[in-house]
């Protein structure tokens, strides 16, 4: 499937690329961290739920043609966490989801991966698509 934004996003700091199997480790200690999924899910994750949450953002990439990237540290190549389009077949609207990883926490990474993402989506898909939650986050973010 042709992928409606680029698979991977360069900023000053960070690399935002699509999720692979490796990367599961670090997504689980998102999702097994209270704190981190406090206003998503409630409650900390199984490993096997973590697991299911990673193969459906790669899922959502193949049956939307976007969506989340994993966001790496271009200085020490860490995985710090997860940002990038979101839209389930229940949601009003695509959204910008971020999640890191909570040591990450405070630095701006969010902020700086959710600009790319949002500036890639108006680059590539706004052209022909108005969503207003995105031009909402758009101008939030500017």
């Amino acid at each position: 499937m042709a992928f409606l934004v680029p698979d991977s996003i360069y900023t000053q700091r960070l690399i935002l690329r699509c999720l692979k199997e490796s990367d599961w480790r670090e997504i689980h200690e998102h999702y097994s961290d209270e704190a981190c999924t406090r206003y998503t899910f409630g409650r900390a994750l199984t490993e096997a739920e973590s697991w299911r949450a990673m193969a459906s953002m790669i899922g959502h990439w193949h049956l939307r043609g976007y969506g989340p990237y994993v966001v790496e540290e271009k200085a020490s190549a860490n995985v710090l966490g997860i940002v990038g389009l979101w839209y389930p077949n229940d949601w009003p609207e695509p959204e910008i989801k971020w999640g890191l990883l909570r040591r990450y926490w405070g630095r701006g990474f969010a902020s700086e991966a959710a600009r790319a993402v949002k500036n890639i989506w108006l680059a590539s898909v706004c052209r022909t698509s108005r969503s207003l939650v995105l031009w909402t986050l758009a101008t939030w973010l500017q």
